[in-house]
Order: C-alpha cells, then sequence, then structure tokens
C-alpha cells in the first residue's frame, strides 16, 4: 500500500512538473513573465493568434523591454509595471508581444492580462525585436 501511494505521488508530481513546462509561464523576475511556445495564449489582436510562437530568451526580453521603454513617454516608470510576455514570428522577424499592468492580478502569472479600462496602468506593444522598432502600441481607455 506504502508502494503504491508512493508511485502515484511520483505520478502526480511528474503531470503537475509537464503541466507547469506546458502551459504556464516561467517568471523572469518578480514583474516578468514569459509563456512559452507551447503555451495556450489569446491576443487580443485577432491577426496574431494564428502567428508561429517561439520562447523568447531572456536577451530577447532586454530587447524588446529596450525598444519598447525608448518609445513611451519618460514619465512612465516601465520597471514598476508587471510585464508579461509572448513571442511570435511574423513575416519572418522575430516579434514580442509585451502585456503591461501596473497592479498585480491574481491571473497574471497564468495569462494574458486584459482589462476593460485601465488607463495609464494598463498598455499593451508588439516589438519586432529583429527591426528594433515598436509595430503595435494600445493604451486602454479611461475606466
Amino acid at each position: 500500500m506504502k508502494l503504491k501511494k508512493a508511485v502515484n505521488l511520483k505520478i502526480s508530481f511528474c503531470i503537475m512538473l509537464i503541466s507547469n513546462i506546458i502551459f504556464a509561464q516561467n517568471r523572469i523576475s518578480e514583474r516578468q513573465y514569459v509563456f512559452n511556445k507551447e503555451s495556450e495564449v489569446y491576443i487580443d489582436y485577432d491577426s496574431l493568434n494564428s502567428s508561429l510562437r517561439f520562447t523568447p530568451t531572456v536577451d530577447d526580453l532586454k530587447r524588446a523591454d529596450s525598444i519598447f521603454k525608448s518609445d513611451l513617454s519618460p514619465k512612465i516608470e516601465y520597471e514598476s509595471y508587471y510585464r508579461n510576455y509572448v513571442g511570435l514570428k511574423i513575416r519572418g522577424d522575430k516579434m514580442i508581444f509585451v502585456n503591461l499592468n501596473c497592479k498585480m492580478n491574481e491571473n497574471f502569472e497564468k495569462n494574458l492580462f486584459q482589462p476593460k479600462g485601465g488607463g495609464r496602468c494598463y498598455f499593451r506593444g508588439l516589438i519586432n525585436i529583429d527591426k528594433n522598432i515598436t509595430e503595435k502600441f494600445t493604451i486602454n481607455a479611461p475606466k
């Protein structure tokens, strides 16, 4: 009986570990989460959901953050935002979809956070890290 419990515990642990690897985000820092290429995610830009996916490296994220931050107002304290990232390949270019929120949400580590409203507290962009440009930028309407 003890052996059966031990085997069941090991199987449960393996299933949990595999599901976390495939379907969750990786925590890069306290405020940064990146989706693996295999994880299911919905982006509210329709054209992006059919794009090929890749898992961005830490260097990819640093490049995307640098590009995006340089396009924003200096009044925005970029590093204070919670960010999640999705790697996309569009027209052969590597792009990073960046989703930012000034507050931690209970689902932020599990899925893209897409509130209605939000104003300066919530915005997102599509960063082309091959061409070093921000291709799309959206700030939510005021609450």
